[in-house]
């Protein structure tokens, strides 16, 4: 914990430690959720799941699927059966195609 607040506290070490995680775009956080939304929303709106998981897979941020997994259910809350099970599928498709890992499932 120690050496992550020092790392934290480095000018630009919220940078650096998005180059580390892997973010190839060098996306922050708040465009990564931005992205993960819209990505979510088009395939509410177009039913393309193999679509859906390509998009999902090209961000290219396998550390923070747990939020895809998260802003998933969050929006389905607010949808119709229809939508709510065409969200279960793209979860369910996620795993079984190993984009998403069952631990970032968890978290999510």
């Amino acid at each position: 914990v120690d050496h992550a607040k020092v790392l934290l506290s480095i000018k630009h070490g919220l940078v650096r430690l998005d180059h580390v995680w892997g973010t190839t775009s060098h996306a922050s956080v708040e465009e990564l959720k931005q992205e993960t939304k819209m990505i979510l929303e088009e395939f509410i709106n177009s039913s393309d799941l193999d679509e859906a998981c390509a998009c999902i897979k090209r961000l290219n941020v396998p550390h923070f699927h747990h939020e895809v997994v998260k802003r998933a259910v969050v929006l389905s809350l607010d949808c119709r059966e229809r939508e709510q099970a065409m969200m279960s599928s793209l979860l369910a498709e996620l795993s079984s195609r190993e984009i998403i890992s069952d631990k970032q499932m968890e978290i999510g």
